[in-house]
């Protein structure tokens, strides 16, 4: 099993409820602030006296990756996937993290997680590559959720309760509605492109039941009408997912991985700058860009974006702070308090990637991905208090 063959173009983001500080830190931002970050030597553990560290996974879970994790409460819950085209799913109240028996060997990989009354909805796709989901109030019982093959590739519940799923479905683009235990309805898409493959890679709940999404869409041409990436919009009363203005134009050498929404109805959005040119190494830089409520996107400058490579996951959270996964085979923590601006926290393996953050209870920060290289990856899975 080749693992890149798993490994979806990204994650999910939870739905978080920033306060008046998630304003303060996007101007901070902007001033460019890069406190003086440098990169550090490679480090196969966690750097003594350091903000993070890893927390103990179960010995059997080896050859595999967490996918994400999510927090409902003091309870937490994280999808796993492994090499085998298995996924499973751990749980904790505060104590050890575990395998939760009825779901030791769901079908698929799973990517994204979320919380629904209480209980845990996970989705992602069948190795036959139909989009599946499996819910906790039905014992965790897989569904094919829609008739057209696909992945699902992340999940979010909305300020109204209405949880969604987005993912890849050729030509379309996919997008679900949960509708009860195991009971979902397909929700049309319409991109600015031609009717070629298309994909929602993130999903993200802003205030009053408003959705927003991010994605690519290869019947794009270039154009700020027509965009090869995307980002989405739902008024989160059942009309359909429609496009919304973009921050490079027609974003040709951009890739969009992950989106956050606050409770003002910000948005922000981040990913990688890529150059492909013939004849040179492959380049890839991390950005973040930030949209108000108003309309209008900002680019936000990043310490040293160049080795940060892509941005893998944002987080904001109840307390109005930003947390920033980024990284290809190294990782990198941004965080920014919207006093200092951005600080470099780095929990670093010697090759190592963390695809999902969630904000866990008493303002605990947790990461999952995996650490080693294909196919010997481990399960890993950071915190900060």
């Amino acid at each position: 099993m080749q693992w890149h063959r798993l490994i979806p173009v990204t994650k999910f983001v939870l739905p978080r409820s920033p306060a008046v500080a998630v304003m303060l830190a996007l101007a901070v931002l902007a001033l460019s602030l890069n406190n003086g970050c440098e990169d550090s030597p490679t480090r196969t553990s966690i750097p003594t006296g350091s903000l993070w560290s890893t927390v103990s996974l179960p010995d059997s879970l080896a050859t595999s990756i967490l996918s994400n994790v999510a927090f409902n409460g003091s309870r937490g819950i994280a999808t796993g996937i492994r090499s085998d085209w298995t996924s499973y799913v751990l749980e904790t109240t505060g104590g050890e993290w575990q395998v939760v028996s009825a779901a030791d060997s769901l079908l698929g990989s799973y990517w994204g997680i979320a919380f629904k009354d209480g209980y845990a909805i996970a989705v992602g796709a069948t190795a036959a590559v139909m989009p599946v989901a499996a819910d906790e109030q039905a014992n965790w019982h897989q569904i094919e959720v829609s008739a057209t093959p696909g992945v699902l590739n992340a999940i979010a519940r909305a300020t109204n309760g209405m949880v969604h799923a987005v993912g890849f479905a050729s030509p379309s683009g996919l997008a679900v509605r949960r509708i009860g235990p195991g009971s979902w309805i397909d929700q049309p898409t319409i991109f600015p492109g031609d009717p070629q493959e298309k994909a929602m890679v993130d999903i993200a709940a802003g205030p009053g039941g408003v959705l927003y999404a991010c994605g690519w869409d290869d019947g794009g041409d270039g154009t700020p009408g027509k965009p090869y990436q995307v980002v989405m919009y739902n008024d989160g009363a059942g009309s359909d997912w429609r496009f919304l203005d973009t921050p490079c134009g027609g974003c040709g050498n951009r890739e969009f991985k992950a989106i956050a929404a606050t409770a003002t109805g910000s948005i922000l959005l981040g990913g990688t700058i890529t150059d492909f040119s013939p004849g040179a190494s492959d380049e890839y830089r991390a950005f973040v860009t930030g949209r108000n409520s108003l309309g209008g996107w900002v680019e936000l400058i990043l310490p040293n974006a160049g080795r940060l490579d892509q941005v893998n996951d944002i987080l904001v959270t109840s307390s109005g702070e930003i947390y920033v996964a980024c990284g290809l085979t190294r990782t990198y923590i941004l965080h920014v308090n919207g006093v200092t601006g951005w600080v470099k926290e780095e929990p670093i393996a010697a090759t190592g990637k963390i695809l999902a953050l969630a904000e866990g209870p008493g303002g605990v920060i947790v990461g999952v991905g995996m650490t080693g290289t294909e196919p010997d990856f481990l399960p890993w899975m950071i915190m900060r208090k």
